[in-house]
């Protein structure tokens, strides 16, 4: 399906930045695993997973942001600081991941 798209489409053409800032353009591998992740997680529907992607890493965008303003107040160390925020962001895909896992296995028994 998007073997028709030859050219490298993680770069974009020269000055297309200024025209289409926030267009993304996936290449075929990252498109298929976009698929296989939304037919596991969501049955198939892409716009669902590419919505949580897209919260989860505005709520990256947000923490990192918060973080460099308590940098510029407090003269923190940054890279403690950078630590921390990964490993917040990443307890918090564990539990959504289990709490989903937990939830599925409720309803197969149920179901069953």
């Amino acid at each position: 399906m998007h073997s028709r798209f030859i050219e490298d489409r993680r770069c974009k053409a020269e000055g297309e930045h200024l025209d289409n800032p926030v267009k993304t353009r996936l290449t075929d591998e990252e498109f298929d695993r976009l698929e296989r992740h939304a037919e596991k997680r969501h049955g198939g529907v892409l716009s669902h997973t590419i919505r949580e992607f897209v919260l989860l890493g505005m709520d990256m965008a947000e923490k990192r942001q918060a973080a460099l303003v308590d940098i510029l107040d407090t003269g923190q160390n940054w890279d403690d600081l950078q630590r921390d925020i990964t490993q917040a962001l990443m307890a918090q895909i564990v539990d959504q991941r289990m709490t989903e896992r937990l939830a599925a296995r409720v309803v197969q028994q149920q179901t069953a």
